[in-house]
C-alpha cells in the first residue's frame, strides 16, 4: 500500500514474507515558512534500499523528521546486505533514521555519520557491530538498542560538539574493540 497524507509516507508489505524495495525519491519535508519534517515508514519482512534512493524529511524552519525501517532482520554491508553504508550516510544528510528490526541488525562495513542527524539501530534480538561507525560533525547521534545483546566488535567514534553514543541492551553490551 502507498499512503501519503499529513506529512506521512508509508510503504508497507506483508510482515511474514513481503518485501519493500525502496528506490527513487520520498519527500516529507517541513513547510517552506514553518513546520517540522515528516515521517516516512518502510515496513515489511524484508526491506531493501536501492543505491539511488533519496529520503528527505528536512525542515528549513523546524525539526528534521524521521525515516523508520521496520524489517525482521537488517544488514548494512557494501555488498550482499539490505543497504550499503554509502546509502546510510547519504540518507542521514536529509533525515533521522530508525532501523527497528524484530530480530537482528548487523553492521558489516564501516559507516560514517555525515551530519547532525541520528542513526538509531533498535533490534528485538541483537545489534551486531562488526565494522566502525564514525561521526564527525557537531550533533551526530548513534543509538544502539537491543532486546537481547549489543555486541560491538569495531570502534564507535563521535567527535563533534554535542554528539552522542547511547547503548542500551536488555541483557549484555559486549565491547571487544576500542
Amino acid at each position: 500500500t502507498i499512503d501519503n497524507h499529513s506529512g506521512t509516507i508509508r510503504l508497507l508489505a506483508d510482515m511474514q514474507s513481503g518485501t519493500v524495495n525502496v528506490s527513487g525519491t520520498l519527500i516529507a519535508e517541513g513547510g517552506v515558512n514553518s513546520g517540522n519534517g515528516g515521517f516516512i515508514e518502510t515496513s515489511a519482512s524484508h526491506v531493501v534500499i536501492a543505491s539511488n534512493a533519496k529520503i528527505d524529511t528536512l525542515a528549513p524552519h523546524g525539526n528534521t523528521g524521521l525515516w523508520l525501517l521496520d524489517p525482521v532482520n537488517y544488514t548494512i554491508a557494501a555488498t550482499g546486505g539490505d543497504e550499503t553504508p554509502a546509502s546510510v550516510a547519504a540518507s542521514l544528510a536529509t533525515s533521522n533514521r530508525l532501523i527497528s528490526a524484530s530480530n537482528d541488525i548487523t553492521v558489516s562495513d564501516a559507516i560514517t555519520l555525515p551530519t547532525a542527524q541520528t542513526l538509531t539501530l533498535n533490534a528485538g534480538h541483537d545489534v551486531l557491530i562488526n565494522a566502525p561507525i564514525t561521526g564527525v560533525p557537531a550533533g551526530a547521534g548513534l543509538v544502539l538498542i537491543a532486546g537481547n545483546n549489543v555486541n560491538i566488535g569495531a570502534a564507535l567514534t563521535v567527535t563533534g560538539a554535542a554528539s552522542s553514543i547511547s547503548i542500551n541492551a536488555l541483557n549484555d553490551a559486549t565491547i571487544s574493540a576500542p
